[in-house]
């Protein structure tokens, strides 16, 4: 408990200075959107080339015992709210807990929760935070942390400073245009599991199924992939992919690229922008 206040304190004093510079098992896409400049705010404006969800701690490859404290930075966000979830090997969640980013609206800023679980045995985990569109329910941006989950003992911690984004989308662009057809879909990724993200178009809303990635099954526009130009494994480089769709109407719509673990299915991280879609 001491630990949390004075993590608490030091978030607060942080933003007081700031300048205004089911499971998670996933068979299909997730997508994310870009921050608007906003002046004289308390907190960080995020663009294009900054991560919009920096869980700091716990880091990659720590080992915990419950509760974990996770802490970071993200948004904005509709609503300021954000969604941090904890999943075990087979992608079952062990707990979820939502909360609001301490922040005016349209800015980012700080968040922390305290996540209780229990295990019979020590096994692999993984910490997802995101948020999802007013709009259609998809997830716009996500991020996620492996872990060693303890059933008791002492916890090992790491902390994660890396601002860059993982995944970004160079084209198309925030608002374009499309005619039913074929969109190119380029950017720059870190590397992931056989230099693979998965690519998903959504719409403008739907009422079927629940899907992760879109909302709902019938909000699923397009599914395809996009290959990772990497020189070597584990090694990052340029990505490019296509996606086929129809439309009989005129529709906002959410592009979404993402990765998924080979190991646990979870979503590794996942990075969109909102485009328009006509017949």
């Amino acid at each position: 408990m001491m630990k949390k206040l004075l993590i608490c304190v030091i978030f607060v004093l942080i933003l007081s200075g700031c300048d205004t510079t089911e499971n998670l098992v996933i068979s299909d896409p997730l997508p994310t959107h870009d921050g608007t400049d906003t002046q004289d705010t308390p907190t960080q404006v995020v663009d294009y080339n900054l991560e919009e969800i920096i869980i700091e701690e716990p880091g990659d490859l720590s080992e915990v015992t419950s509760p974990i404290f996770v802490s970071g930075l993200a948004g904005p966000s509709f609503e300021q709210n954000i969604v941090i979830r904890l999943t075990d090997v087979n992608g079952v969640m062990l707990a979820e807990q939502a909360t609001n980013i301490m922040a005016d609206i349209g800015t980012a800023g700080a968040f922390f929760v305290e996540l209780e679980f229990d295990i019979p045995e020590e096994g692999y985990g993984r910490i997802t935070t995101f948020y999802t569109s007013p709009m259609n329910g998809s997830m716009l941006h996500a991020a996620s942390v492996p872990l060693t989950l303890l059933p008791s003992g002492t916890s090992i911690m790491s902390q994660n400073l890396d601002s860059a984004e993982v995944i970004e989308i160079t084209s198309p662009v925030q608002d374009s245009q499309f005619s039913s057809g074929q969109i190119v879909v380029n950017g720059t990724s870190e590397y992931f599991f056989e230099s693979t993200l998965v690519l998903a178009l959504c719409g403008s809303g739907g009422n079927g199924t629940t899907h992760p990635i879109c909302g709902t099954e019938d909000n699923t526009l397009a599914l395809g992939y996009a290959m990772i130009d990497s020189p070597d494994v584990g090694i990052g480089g340029d990505f490019s992919g296509t996606l086929e769709f129809l439309v009989t109407e005129e529709m906002p719509a959410t592009l979404l690229v993402y990765a998924v673990s080979p190991m646990d299915g979870g979503l590794e991280h996942l990075n969109s922008v909102f485009i328009n879609l006509v017949p």
